[in-house]
């Protein structure tokens, strides 16, 4: 359909986008002031088989793994989904490697830190074992926690996955990745919805429904969590948290769209930033300096992060909004690239210019 107004075309985006799901994101923003320059650039695009949940990079970031639901009637209830989905691209040649389908809607995955195993979490509670190169082998299942996973973190030496659930019963488990036997956690939590490992393995940041964050020291089980959000409410649910890769900060995003970094070492806040929309995850670059931002509105934001220089407020120094709900994002290992997905589609950006991943042009480059 061609449209000579570029108006009328902006109006009726949405509504082409609702029928076809074929939607092109929106111009990006970019701070003018003296902060380094951000330069961001669409290189690639994949269609996902169904609606998009989660994502992660592996095998040194030249494959994604992707996870969601097939069933289109359960694009925004993962517990009507029938028929759960895993897609492995291969991001250098742009092309699909395997697809693996599951009974139930696929709500979290986590990649091994060699990149060469996934863990994947399903809304009934069940976690799902393969390799990024299985192509017929069919997957390990194993019933966990009886209420939808909701977070996936692997240990720094692939040894175990942290998984949070819903269930307020057994809202935090460890699964051994050898043999598949599952850990209860004896601490009280209330159901999660945010997991992350500190880079040295020794602790774990949880993320509550009731808006709580704790720092627990997986090396020591039976120490007590230290809390870094009190919590207050179902506003306040922490909704995404990211350590720093050298681990000095933590970062957590809540449901009220607000953003805390926080320092370690001196127990404070360091850095804030309030959002318009609810936080959907974040993520720290590879190499420390910013933290991205995803936001259910499908805003997507580049922070500065700066330890010696720190602000009260944050301001983003790039930002790209998508014209539909952004379902999950992550920074490829060598900080390149950066995945979006947005429902059908994850969108693979070029970061500062660096070379394209793809040795062949694509009809999807912008």
């Amino acid at each position: 359909m061609a449209l000579t107004a570029r108006k009328a075309a902006l109006f009726l985006m949405p509504f082409i986008c609702s029928l076809t799901v074929a939607c092109q994101t929106m111009p990006s923003m970019q701070s003018g002031d003296d902060r380094e320059a951000v330069r961001i650039e669409k290189a690639e695009q994949f269609e996902f088989a169904g609606w998009v949940a989660r994502l992660a990079f592996s095998q040194g970031g030249r494959t994604l793994t992707v996870a969601g639901c097939q069933d289109g009637r359960a694009a925004q209830d993962s517990s009507a989904c029938t028929q759960g989905i895993v897609q492995v691209w291969n991001v250098e040649r742009g092309a699909l490697e395997a697809t693996l389908k599951f009974p139930r809607a696929v709500t979290a995955i986590a990649v091994s830190p060699d990149g060469r195993k996934w863990v994947a979490g399903d809304a009934a509670g069940r976690l799902i074992r393969s390799t990024v190169a299985a192509k017929t082998l069919p997957p390990l299942l194993h019933l966990h926690q009886k209420g939808e996973i909701t977070a996936l973190a692997f240990s720094p030496d692939g040894k175990w996955v942290a998984s949070g659930s819903l269930n307020p019963r057994f809202p935090l488990g460890f699964m051994d990745v050898a043999t598949g036997g599952v850990i209860k956690i004896a601490q009280q939590f209330e159901p999660v919805t945010a997991l992350a490992f500190s880079p040295d393995g020794k602790d774990l940041a949880v993320g509550m429904t009731e808006g709580k964050l704790v720092v627990w020291n997986f090396a020591s089980p039976r120490s007590m969590p230290v809390q870094i959000a009190a919590g207050g409410g179902n506003g306040a649910a922490i909704t995404g948290t990211a350590f720093s890769p050298d681990g000095l900060l933590l970062a957590y995003g809540r449901r009220d769209g607000k953003v805390v970094i926080w320092d370690r070492n001196s127990g404070q806040s360091l850095m804030e930033f309030k959002g318009s929309s609810a936080v959907k995850v974040l993520a720290f670059s590879p190499d420390g300096r910013r933290l991205a931002l995803g936001q259910d509105n499908g805003k997507v934001l580049l922070l500065e992060v700066n330890q010696m220089n720190p602000v009260r407020q944050m301001n983003p120094v790039w930002s790209k909004h998508h014209l539909l709900p952004l379902a999950d994002m992550a920074y490829s290992p060598d900080g390149a690239s950066l995945a979006v997905a947005v429902l059908r589609t994850v969108y693979l950006y070029r970061v500062e210019g660096s070379p394209s991943p793809r040795s062949r042009p694509s009809a999807a480059t912008n």
